[in-house]
């Protein structure tokens, strides 16, 4: 039976400027900071771990001296089994940094790493040859990078076309991915098997969302929201959003949660026995999938400042700070 999870109390309220970024799997989270000095991993010691900025399978605590005295942020390149880690270098002071440097460590048999076909392996931060960046996001083993000139780069795990670039092999250095002429990319949202991007036409103003990679099916409609390809294409955005445009995508492995410039939530793609897209269906009959973004009937007065995604499960922040989670919770995950 689906339910949603209130964790905060009119006391407990949370903002959603508490954590930068907020990113979690299916059983590990990362708390990350814009503006600290030094950097300190560890190890879980236990099934459950919530410490902040905690690498798993690491044996003690230790700081990356590579990148001790830098202004750091972090994600892991790999939402279930986060063995390669993405660092970037921030500037201080301002919302909208230009990140100086990019590191990565950890394994890279797939491209993830960005260090070229004999780069499948490193211990310790190295730098990737790229950058004047503005934006970067980590995925399934791939990693999509946005330069400050509005230009896209990826790297990494490609086997679903998910880099962009047109083909499935591995994407082992960054590549440039030249689909938006006449576009501005607004923002880029990397999924485990999938990325959505954002843009505003030049000269209409409009928002357009675009997608490549694994599609989320429906099978009772022929008019899906996205569709699988190795190049990005517009998704049907028209017909099933209209003229509200998006400031926020969050992509699952089989769902998509959506959050709109009015602070509405939207979710898409597989249901599953869970309930991951928060759709209670009406008695007796099972709702196995919604084709494109649809809004939460019980949820369509509230206002959502955040919100992120782990496998089959969701943690949505209100503006109101009231934190409320559904899906997935064969491990206690819904708190």
């Amino acid at each position: 039976m689906l339910a949603f999870r209130c964790l905060t109390s009119p006391t407990t309220r949370l903002s959603s400027s508490s954590f930068s970024p907020i990113s979690f799997s299916s059983s590990s989270y990362c708390l990350g900071t814009r503006n600290v000095s030094s950097l300190t991993l560890s190890s879980p010691s236990a099934s459950h771990n919530v410490s902040p900025l905690s690498l798993p399978r690491l044996g003690s605590p230790f700081i990356l001296p590579e990148v001790s005295q830098r202004s750091m942020c972090m994600a892991p390149a790999h939402p279930i089994d986060p063995s390669t880690f993405v660092f970037w270098d921030h500037k201080t002071g301002k919302p909208r940094e230009k990140i100086r440097q990019v590191f990565v460590m950890g394994s890279g048999e797939r491209g993830q790493l960005g260090l070229g076909p004999q780069g499948v392996l490193s211990v310790n931060p190295t730098r990737v040859p790229i950058d004047d960046l503005h934006k970067i996001q980590a995925g399934h083993n791939h990693v999509m990078a946005m330069s400050k000139g509005g230009k896209l780069f990826s790297w990494g795990y490609n086997e679903n076309g998910q880099g962009g670039v047109g083909h499935r092999d591995q994407i082992f250095t960054p590549t440039a991915v030249d689909n938006f002429e006449g576009h501005a990319i607004e923002h880029v949202a990397v999924g485990p098997l999938q990325t959505f991007v954002a843009t505003t036409n030049l000269k209409t103003k409009k928002q357009a969302i675009w997608h490549c990679g694994m599609a989320y099916p429906d099978p009772d409609t022929h008019e899906l929201f996205t569709s699988h390809t190795a190049v990005f294409r517009k998704t049907k955005k028209k017909k099933y959003l209209g003229p509200t445009r998006i400031r926020k995508m969050i992509p699952a492995g089989d769902f998509c949660v959506f959050i709109s410039n009015e602070n509405k939530l939207f979710t898409f793609g597989i249901n599953g026995e869970h309930g991951a897209l928060g759709h209670i269906p009406p008695p007796g009959k099972k709702i196995p999938s919604i084709a494109g973004p649809m809004a939460i009937p019980v949820l369509e007065d509230i206002e959502f400042a955040d919100a992120a995604c782990g496998w089959g499960h969701t943690v949505a922040l209100t503006k109101d700070g009231d934190v409320i989670t559904w899906g997935n919770n064969e491990h206690g995950q819904l708190g």
